[in-house]
């Protein structure tokens, strides 16, 4: 169940790379049996730089990039989420950063360690059409500005890289008005 995780559900606030994380170091083949196709991972900019800016934690995120690559699977890396640090007080973490450069560097940091690993393809936040994951309220200014700032940042490691906008929600959105 849900509880235990990766059986019919997800562990709590854990998500896909926890749960497929802690199967494919396991030994588990959960990904695609070497029958090549692709994998969308979360890279968490709240989780790999809780600590602060200088700090930079991706041992989950790497499990799933190398089990994903020992399967021939290529990785679409979706760039998401702010750490406390580097947003409003009292906010969530799907609120975007004060700093959209934070951001950028963050994103040059990851694009610096998997680029070389054969991720080139890289969607920046998710949804950012609703307020579920653009906190209060969807910016698509604020949003365009963390999209350029990040996608020049991966360009500047990996010039032939592919860069998407974050995949948007099929549905209105109240906060937004409609």
């Amino acid at each position: 169940g849900a509880g235990r995780g990766c059986g019919a559900g997800l562990r709590r606030g854990e998500g896909l790379t926890g749960c497929v994380g802690r199967r494919v170091s396991a030994g588990g083949d959960t990904m695609g049996g070497g029958r090549g196709g692709g994998l969308r991972i979360d890279v968490d900019w709240s989780v790999s730089q809780a600590g602060g800016r200088t700090e930079y934690e991706g041992s989950r995120t790497d499990r799933v990039g190398a089990g994903a690559r020992a399967r021939g699977l290529s990785i679409i890396a979706l760039m998401t989420y702010t750490p406390d640090w580097a947003r409003p007080f009292g906010t969530p973490d799907k609120h975007p950063p004060n700093d959209p450069d934070d951001f950028a560097r963050f994103v040059s940091t990851a694009a610096q360690r998997y680029a070389p690993l054969g991720v080139n393809t890289w969607e920046i936040w998710n949804e950012p059409n609703v307020a579920t994951f653009w906190y209060p309220r969807p910016d698509p200014e604020g949003y365009t500005a963390l999209l350029v700032r990040a996608s020049a940042a991966i360009k500047a490691v990996d010039p032939s890289a592919t860069v998407i906008t974050g995949g948007l929600a099929p549905a209105s959105d109240p906060a937004a008005g409609r």
